[in-house]
């Protein structure tokens, strides 16, 4: 379940810890830096460490932790580009709640893209100096913890918390989750968006439907969310021949 993995930070940052500052040339393995008034302060390899395992306990997978912009070479790179231009104006996207949503015939492909992102955005700094906080889950997580948790007060609390913080939340794969009850998937989506809109939160989603798919799936008023609130961007391979790029028309 998501909630054990994000409940797991603090082993995960011990353990990075430890392991960040063994190989610091700077700290030398002490995990801070003297000061010459006795104190000490935190040495930035205890920094990354903190961030990184925040990374993973919040979703993203770890063999994904050092990808950068270069690895999604298979991509259309015009589309890569609307994300590498997006995460250089992040605090303006931050401010006016610019969400994206990414459509994909491959998950992998989401995967990889949102994990760069997520990459480049937890070392980045927010309107409160604070590093950006960064959420990945499915719809399927979210309907499956939502059910398992139903009855448990405390952590209905810490998983709803989850939404309410996080700078980015990036819901993934809609239209792919197990549960057919496609109304209630649609009601619970569309409150989160809103209530983190109105928060000045953003909200990602993904899918390998196309919005009019999505429309026929979960009905007109999410598909206006969806048109309205969000700007889309196709994750597709480009085609070997070099010639284009696979299956980018037709989802606007």
């Amino acid at each position: 379940m998501f909630l054990d993995k994000f409940n797991e930070y603090q082993n995960k940052c011990k353990e990075l810890s430890i392991i960040n500052a063994k190989n610091c040339k700077i700290c030398n393995g002490l995990g801070t830096i003297p000061n010459p008034n006795g104190t000490h302060n935190r040495c930035k390899c205890q920094t990354n460490a903190m961030i990184i395992a925040r990374q993973i306990c919040n979703g993203e997978p770890e063999r994904f932790l050092k990808l950068d912009w270069k690895d999604l070479s298979k991509i259309d790179i015009n589309e890569i580009n609307k994300v590498k231009n997006y995460v250089t104006n992040l605090d303006d996207n931050y401010f006016n709640v610019n969400n994206l949503f990414f459509y994909s015939r491959s998950k992998m492909n989401i995967a990889l893209v949102e994990s760069v992102f997520m990459n480049k955005v937890s070392f980045m700094r927010n309107y409160d100096k604070c590093f950006y906080n960064c959420v990945m889950i499915s719809v399927d997580d979210i309907l499956q913890t939502n059910y398992t948790i139903r009855n448990n007060i405390d952590m209905k609390k810490k998983f709803n918390k989850i939404f309410e913080i996080s700078d980015v939340l990036m819901i993934n794969y809609l239209g792919s989750e197990m549960d057919s009850r496609s109304e209630i998937t649609s009601r619970l989506i569309s409150n989160i968006i809103t209530n983190r809109t109105f928060n000045n939160k953003l909200t990602f989603l993904s899918s390998t439907l196309r919005t009019g798919e999505i429309g026929s799936k979960y009905g007109e008023e999410f598909l206006e969310i969806l048109k309205n609130d969000y700007k889309i961007i196709s994750l597709n391979n480009v085609i070997s021949n070099g010639n284009g790029v696979d299956d980018t028309n037709g989802y606007y």
